[in-house]
Parts: structure tokens; C-alpha cells; sequence
């Protein structure tokens, strides 16, 4: 990605509070033959696939609320991917250094910077794609950011209909066990709608646009660390 697109950046090396955990062995799945992530990796813990992708809209009836704008391009969800994301789009970009990728216990609580997470120690299990109404294992999706998915947190109480549609349809779109879209409730407290996540990149919108989601997808999708598969 062009580094002169104006677009700001910073790098933080992230911390997590297990550091007597950090010397676990990385992520079980080889990965290398790109197939499937092995059983242990296909669901959460307490997490399900959703049998037909939802969301909740947190109540929002208004054909255009003040967070979306819907002058984008018909389809543009299932257009295919370009090599890389359009800057024009990727203002307020945030990357950073991830310097841990150590499994650790279901049952440990890891401190993560930035949150939403974007890398750090995780669980040996991951989430399903999908879009999902309940929030899910921060610890899982991780895993699943090492393993190339982007993960697009919202704000029940402020994402619209016409945004969740379209997150439906990127999600949808992009199934595959190493470059998969998982739509779910933001778990903290963050003054942003929506947050694009990929391991390293974060990137928060405050008004839903498709292009922004397809420009950050053509950047990260498929580009885990552990399987690159684009």
C-alpha cells in the first residue's frame, strides 16, 4: 500500500497480561498444504455457526441513518478483489507491530491493545465465518485473524439495515478457511459503528461504506501470517 496516501498510521508492538503463557508453541494448524485448519480449530468454545447469517440492527427502521451512506455502486460486494486496497479509501488506517502469536487456555482472560484486537496471544480454537448477533471469544477471533480473516466489529444500537445487508453479502462472498469474513458485535466500548480488523490493521469507520470494507479487504483478506493465500 502507498505509503504517501495521507492516510495516518502508527505501529505499537502489542502486549498481552500472559506473558508465563508466551512460550506455548505457535498455531497448531500447519497450514502449509492451505487446506482446512485442523479439528480443533473450527469452532468456538462456546461459539455456533449461524445456520442463515444475521445480525441484529439494534432497532434502526430509517432508510438512511446519519452513520451510513448508500451512494455506492450496486454489487460492489461481490465484485472480485484487486491486488491491493485503494488508498483513496484506507484514511485512518492504523497498523501495528504483533510480536506474539502464542496459543494459550480457553479459559485465560488476555489483555489486548489496541481493542479491538488485531493480534496477540489467542485460543487453539476459532469462529465460523458468518455474521454473527452475539459477540464472540476475542481470544478465537484472533486465531482467525492469524489465519487471514478480516473481522468487522459494530454497534448494535447504531449500525443500519442497509450496512448490515452489505455486510451479509462480503461475508457471504468470502468463506474460504484462510481468507473468511466474520461480522460480529463490538464487545467494548469503542466510538465507532463499525471496525475493520486484520492482523497487524484496524481501521473504524463512522459512516458504513462498501468501498472503505472492500478497499481494507483487498489489503488483508488471505494474508494471515500463519497461510497466506493471496
Amino acid at each position: 500500500m502507498d505509503d504517501e496516501s495521507g492516510s495516518t498510521s502508527r505501529r505499537r508492538v502489542i502486549a498481552a497480561s500472559v506473558a508465563a503463557l508466551a512460550g506455548l508453541a505457535g498455531c497448531s494448524g500447519d497450514g502449509s498444504d492451505g487446506g482446512t485448519p485442523t479439528d480443533d480449530e473450527t469452532s468456538t468454545d462456546g461459539g455456533s455457526t449461524p445456520a442463515e447469517p444475521t445480525a441484529t440492527t439494534g432497532g434502526t427502521t430509517t432508510a438512511t441513518p446519519a452513520g451510513t451512506t448508500t451512494d455506492w455502486p450496486d454489487g460492489i460486494e461481490s465484485e472480485p478483489l484487486p491486488d491491493a486496497g485503494d488508498d483513496q479509501y484506507l484514511d485512518g488506517l492504523e497498523t501495528y507491530e504483533v510480536d506474539d502469536a502464542s496459543h494459550v487456555r480457553s479459559d485465560t482472560e488476555v489483555d489486548y491493545d489496541p481493542t479491538p484486537p488485531v493480534g496477540g496471544p489467542h485460543y487453539g480454537s476459532v469462529v465460523n465465518p458468518g455474521v454473527y448477533e452475539e459477540p464472540q471469544p476475542l481470544g478465537a477471533l484472533v486465531h482467525n485473524l492469524e489465519h487471514g480473516a478480516v473481522v468487522v466489529y459494530y454497534d448494535p444500537a447504531e449500525a443500519s439495515d442497509p450496512a448490515m445487508e452489505s455486510l451479509r453479502r462480503f461475508a457471504a462472498q468470502h468463506t474460504d478457511p484462510w481468507a473468511h469474513v466474520i461480522v460480529v458485535p463490538t464487545p467494548v466500548d469503542d466510538p465507532a459503528p463499525y471496525v475493520l480488523t486484520a492482523w497487524g490493521a484496524l481501521l473504524r469507520m463512522e459512516r458504513y461504506d462498501p468501498r472503505v470494507v472492500r478497499a481494507f479487504l483487498a489489503e488483508y483478506l488471505g494474508r494471515g501470517p500463519e497461510n497466506p493465500v493471496r
